[in-house]
C-alpha cells in the first residue's frame, strides 16, 4: 500500500519525462529519438515561473546517453510565465500545440524556425508585450485565438502561402496590426478572425473566399476600404459593425443575404454597390446607426425598382442605376477614345483626356 501512495505522489508532483539545463521535456517516440518541451509538475500552473529571462531551447538534447531531437513545444509548455522576456526556438520544432505561450505578459521577443508548420489554438494569446512575430512560410495551420489579445504586435503581417482558413478570432484585438496580406489560397474567415483590430487600415480578401463568418472584422475601425470576393453569398452578423471609417462597399453579385448589424455603425460610408440582380435578403438592422439615408447606393438597371421595393434596402433614399450601366459613362466614353473607368473607394471614376467624371458624367 505505501508502494502505491507513493508511486501516486510521484505522479501527482512530476508529468515530465526529464530535465536538461533548466528545461523540462517529455519524450514523445523513443524509436524517432524525438522529444517536446513541456512544463515542470503534472499541472502548468503546478511551479510559478519555472521559465524566465531569455530562453533558448536547443535544438538537441542528451539525456541518460540518448540524444534526442526537439520538435515540438507542448501543450501550455510556457503557459503564465511571466517573467520570461524572449524565446529562441530551434530549427528542428515543426509544431507549437496549444497554449504553448498564453499569458506570457513579459515576453516582448520570439524567434520562429523556418520549419514550422503549426501554430496551435491559443499559442500566443494574449501575450500583451510581443511587438513582432514572424510567420515562417512553411506554416500550414494557424489554430483558433493563437494570437488574440497580442496588443503590441504592430506593423505588418503576411499570412503564408498554404494557410487555407484564418480561425476563429486568431488575431483578435491585435489592437497595433495596420496591415494583413492573405495568401490567394485561403478559403475561409472564420468567425471574429479580426474583430478589435481597430489599428488595420488594408487587407486583402482573397478572391477564393466564400465564407467570412460573424464579426470576422468588428470593430476595425481604421479600415477604409473592403473588397468581397465573388464567392461569398452571405454576409454574417456584425461582419463589418463598427468599421466606422469604412468609405464604401462592393457587394457580390452571387450575394443572398446580409444579417443584422453587418455594417452596423459604418458612420463613414459615402457608397454602396451591389451587384446582386435579386436584391439580398436583410436582417434589419443590417445598416444601422448613423449611415445616412441618402448616400447613393448602386445596384443593376433592372433592379433599381425592386430594390426601391424592398422592405429593407428601401431604407436608403437615393438607389440608382450601377455606374457599369449609365447611358451617361456611355456618352462620357463616346466623346473621347482616350478613356477608362476606374473604382476608386467603390465608386466608378471616369477618366477622359486627363478629366475625371463621376457615375452620372458630371466633371469632378
Amino acid at each position: 500500500m505505501l508502494t502505491v501512495i507513493g508511486l501516486l505522489c510521484s505522479i501527482s508532483t512530476s508529468a515530465h519525462d526529464f530535465e536538461v539545463d533548466g528545461i523540462y521535456y517529455n519524450i514523445l517516440s523513443e524509436e524517432e529519438k524525438t522529444v517536446e518541451v513541456t512544463y515542470r509538475g503534472y499541472y502548468y500552473d503546478s511551479f510559478s515561473n519555472e521559465y524566465g529571462g531569455d530562453v533558448t531551447i536547443p535544438a538537441n538534447v542528451i539525456y541518460d546517453g540518448t540524444t534526442y531531437s526537439v520538435t515540438t513545444i507542448g501543450l501550455e509548455a510556457f503557459h503564465s510565465c511571466y517573467k520570461m522576456t524572449s524565446v529562441i526556438i530551434p530549427g528542428s520544432v515543426t509544431s507549437i500545440r496549444p497554449y504553448a505561450f498564453q499569458n506570457c505578459d513579459s515576453l516582448t521577443s520570439i524567434t520562429l524556425p523556418d520549419d514550422l508548420t503549426t501554430i496551435g489554438s491559443n499559442a500566443f494569446a494574449f501575450c500583451e508585450n510581443l511587438t513582432s512575430i514572424n510567420i515562417p512560410n512553411s506554416v500550414t495551420t494557424i489554430g483558433g485565438k493563437a494570437f488574440v489579445g497580442c496588443s503590441s504586435w504592430s506593423g505588418d503581417v503576411t499570412i503564408p502561402n498554404n494557410v487555407k482558413r484564418i480561425d476563429y478570432q486568431t488575431f483578435g484585438d491585435c489592437s497595433s496590426l495596420t496591415s494583413i496580406t492573405l495568401p490567394d489560397g485561403v478559403i475561409a474567415i472564420e468567425t471574429w478572425a479580426f474583430g478589435g483590430c481597430s489599428s488595420l487600415t488594408s487587407i486583402n480578401i482573397p478572391d477564393d473566399v466564400t465564407s467570412i463568418g460573424d464579426g470576422a472584422f468588428y470593430n476595425c475601425s481604421s479600415l477604409t476600404s473592403i473588397n468581397i470576393p465573388d464567392g461569398v453569398t452571405n454576409i454574417e452578423y456584425s461582419t463589418f459593425s463598427g468599421c466606422s471609417s469604412l468609405s464604401s462597399i462592393i457587394l457580390p453579385a452571387d450575394l443572398t443575404s446580409i444579417g443584422r448589424f453587418a455594417f452596423g455603425d459604418c458612420s463613414s460610408l459615402t457608397s454602396i454597390t451591389c451587384k446582386a440582380i435579386t436584391p439580398p435578403a436583410v436582417e434589419s438592422p443590417a445598416f444601422s446607426n448613423n449611415i445616412s439615408k441618402d448616400i447613393p447606393v448602386y445596384v443593376p438597371c433592372e433592379s433599381v425598382a425592386d430594390y426601391q421595393a424592398d422592405a429593407e434596402w428601401s431604407y436608403f433614399t437615393n438607389i440608382q442605376c450601377m455606374p457599369e450601366d449609365e447611358s451617361a459613362v456611355d456618352n462620357v466614353h463616346s466623346q473621347s477614345t482616350n478613356c477608362q473607368k476606374i473604382l476608386r473607394n467603390g465608386q466608378l471614376i471616369i477618366l477622359r483626356d486627363g478629366v475625371e467624371y463621376n457615375a452620372i458624367g458630371q466633371e469632378l
